[in-house]
């Protein structure tokens, strides 16, 4: 038996009774009669979740994420927080990306890829003493603790105790008992905090660069001083809210070149807007290393 229509009695257009309660349950033959067989045509591949029967990575990502919602019954939010009022935060979006992966725990930690991996190792990279989890990497290793205290006490004494999936949702959960303006200072100096920490973990564990807590807290603190600054405010008292975006198109045989012309274009309009300093933010590490001064490092 290798095709359905092996089921199906052709001379009268009926499911073949006899075959099926040969090869199946009574609940499965009751469910194969609920189909109707056409009186003409030829069987056709159809993609239930469009209307018009045809694949498309958008329905599949909906489909997917509609069954991943049922799953575990949520509805518009994660743990408390809003999904569409989380992505309208004023931060900058590669840390709010960062943040988010934290919410939904799909951070590449060494315990997560002990699930799939039996020769890595599961311990802290910074201290090399404890499984690595987002809590402790972020909250309990020493080194995360003392960047804490450098940079902001009042944040240190906060997570000194918190468990960090509830205090990442608690951050970013909605909240009538502070203002926005404060809220968001939190969100976003907690934010660019964790995210330093884990790409200072990073070059720990893929360049073999010993974190030094004075220079990861500078970093830090520059940053976050720099994007205060030179973020333009579309709302009063609105922290850091970006002014737009800008779409352009170019040719261009290297990633290097498309990196290089998205920012000359991004020097231009914030030279055009008054913008004195200027944090650009590039995926292509040699294209950071060439507007940094290292020529060399195009080739």
């Amino acid at each position: 038996m290798c095709t359905v229509d092996q089921l199906i009695d052709k001379e009268n257009r009926i499911w073949n009774d006899s075959i099926l309660e040969a090869l199946f349950d009574n609940n499965t033959i009751k469910e194969i009669k609920k189909i109707r067989i056409p009186n003409s045509g030829t069987d056709t591949l159809r993609w239930l979740p469009e209307n018009n029967g045809l694949f498309s990575v958008k329905s599949a990502y909906k489909f997917i994420l509609n069954e991943y919602q049922n799953q575990n019954e949520i509805n518009n939010s994660t743990d408390g927080v809003n999904r569409k009022s989380f992505w309208k935060k004023c931060i900058p979006p590669r840390i709010l990306h960062f943040l988010w992966k934290c919410i939904t725990k799909f951070h590449p930690t060494s315990d997560t890829f002990a699930r799939y991996a039996n020769d890595r190792s599961i311990t802290c990279p910074f201290c090399n003493d404890v499984v690595e989890t987002m809590h402790h990497l972020f909250f309990e290793c020493d080194v995360s603790k003392e960047v804490w205290n450098i940079c902001d006490s009042s944040l240190a004494s906060d997570v000194s105790n918190a468990n960090f999936d509830s205090w990442i949702v608690n951050i970013f959960a909605p909240s009538s008992t502070v203002t926005m303006q404060h809220n968001m200072q939190v969100e976003g100096k907690a934010g660019v905090i964790i995210w330093h920490l884990w790409k200072a973990r990073c070059k720990l564990v893929f360049e073999n660069v010993q974190p030094n807590t004075g220079s990861i807290s500078n970093l830090i603190s520059r940053y976050y001083n720099d994007w205060r600054s030179n973020s333009i405010p579309n709302t009063v008292g609105r922290l850091g809210a970006h002014y737009g975006l800008r779409s352009w198109s170019t040719t261009t045989l290297t990633t290097e070149g498309v990196e290089a012309e998205a920012s000359l274009m991004a020097v231009r309009w914030a030279k055009k807007l008054g913008i004195r300093k200027l944090h650009l933010e590039r995926n292509c590490n040699c294209a950071i290393k060439a507007i940094n001064g290292k020529r060399s490092a195009v080739k």
